[in-house]
């Protein structure tokens, strides 16, 4: 069975956990939603005050639509390391504002911004090597991808193809909407193409 949990948003208290509406079960993280007959999980007791009618009417293709087979996931390329932010070290705190991001002037006494690490609270370590990347700076990661002449987060794309038998078309307001063996969905695009890139 389908873990609508996996689509959910935990850290979003209003799709925290699969809801029923008019019938069905919808799951969501403020970008993807689900939706599967409610007979399916009867399990999924709670209401949501995210109203998904108000979703389907305004992301939903128009019938009649004309369903493709989800295309593959495209292949990772070489990115910059998220974790060190391409420094290819780990990140120590700012010893000269204690990791707080801010300093006391001497003279005049105001709080101002520490510029030893520009109000970040850390700086990067000189000796301390990065583990995600091994000191490089980049790593193969997954890409965001055209699907339908909409661009998907890799996030998103990854979960589309995992459900079983699923079939894409595009929706309305840069959406991409998509059919699966016991149930449908819709993302919303991300509003550039340009330089696709998980992480950006």
């Amino acid at each position: 069975m389908l873990n609508l949990s996996d689509f959910c948003n935990e850290c979003w208290p209003r799709t925290a956990k699969p809801w029923f509406e008019d019938g069905y079960v919808y799951a969501s993280d403020g970008r993807i939603i689900v939706k599967v007959p409610a007979a399916d999980y009867p399990a999924a007791t709670t209401t949501s005050k995210v109203s998904a009618a108000e979703v389907v009417a305004r992301f939903w293709p128009d019938k009649p639509y004309t369903l493709e087979p989800m295309p593959a996931i495209a292949a990772n390329t070489m990115q910059k390391c998220p974790d060190c932010e391409g420094h290819g070290t780990t990140y120590v705190q700012c010893t000269d504002c204690d990791g707080t991001g801010t300093c006391m002037c001497d003279n005049c006494g105001n709080e101002h911004e520490c510029k030893t690490c520009n109000g970040k609270g850390f700086v990067y370590s000189s000796t301390e090597q990065c583990t995600h990347c091994t000191g490089t700076g980049k790593r193969l990661l997954p890409v965001d991808q055209l699907v339908c002449d909409t661009l998907i987060a890799c996030k998103h794309v990854q979960q589309i193809t995992t459900l079983p038998n699923v079939q894409v078309t595009k929706g309305k307001h840069n959406s991409l909407f998509f059919e699966f063996d016991g149930g449908c969905g819709l993302v919303t695009g991300l509003i550039t193409v340009a330089t696709p890139n998980c992480y950006t």
